[in-house]
């Protein structure tokens, strides 16, 4: 049973590699101009369910897919440019790398802005603007109802998702890549044939060594 066990180990590296490089971007980095947040070092980084210690937090959840968030992005870093005390902290998410803090902040028109401030956080629903921006910043968020910020999704099911995120993401590669599907494919049915062919040939033997003993036993008779 050697060779179908390696076999799996291989056919399980080429999905973890698919995942990997479907998912290559999302480590957490800081980029020219605003910082870079993700599933993995989100709740880290902006403690903004744990006292929001690091400072205060102004987020901007987007998505490539969508056009309106490259002017959302320009308009933030725009008003980044312009701000010299450093406060509040300008980030972005890419929520389509990121489901769980999609997930968690019910994303499901991007790009949306959130100031996280005083332990708590407020929707930004003007224009993507440096000023619109800059105005709800500096005064506008006193005028908008202040939401409790979510706490992160118990570990079993960041677990779960994670799991379900990168198989899928696995499935996308294999999808676009012809070849890597092919070599996928090929793998699993020579796993399969091997493992069938073990589980055979172990009753056959089983089947041999018993018939030989049931003649012995007779011949003693």
């Amino acid at each position: 049973m050697e060779r179908p066990v390696l076999l799996l180990l291989l056919l399980l590296l080429v999905f973890v590699a698919a995942g990997a490089c479907a998912a290559a971007g999302d480590d957490a980095v800081e980029g020219p101009h605003l910082l870079y947040l993700s599933d993995r070092n989100f709740e880290h980084d902006t403690q903004a369910a744990t006292g929001q210690t690091t400072g205060s937090w102004l987020v901007l959840f987007t998505d490539p897919d969508f056009e309106e968030g490259k002017d959302a992005e320009l308009a933030l870093r725009k008003l980044l440019e312009e701000t010299r005390d450093g406060h509040p902290l300008f980030a972005k998410v890419d929520v389509a790398k990121s489901p769980k803090t999609r997930k968690r902040f019910s994303i499901t028109n991007p790009p949306q802005l959130k100031l996280f401030h005083d332990r708590r956080m407020f929707d930004y629903s003007g224009d993507w603007t440096a000023e619109t921006i800059s105005e709800f910043v500096k005064q506008g968020w006193k005028e908008t109802r202040a939401e409790e910020v979510p706490p992160e999704a118990a570990l079993g099911g960041d677990l779960m998702e994670a799991f379900q995120h990168k198989y899928s993401q696995a499935l996308q590669f294999l999808g676009s890549h012809p070849m890597a599907l092919a070599v996928a494919g090929t793998m699993v049915a020579v796993a399969g044939y091997s493992i069938t062919s073990g589980i055979l040939g172990g009753n056959g033997k089983a089947r041999r060594r018993s018939g030989k003993k049931s003649a012995r036993g007779r011949k003693k008779d």
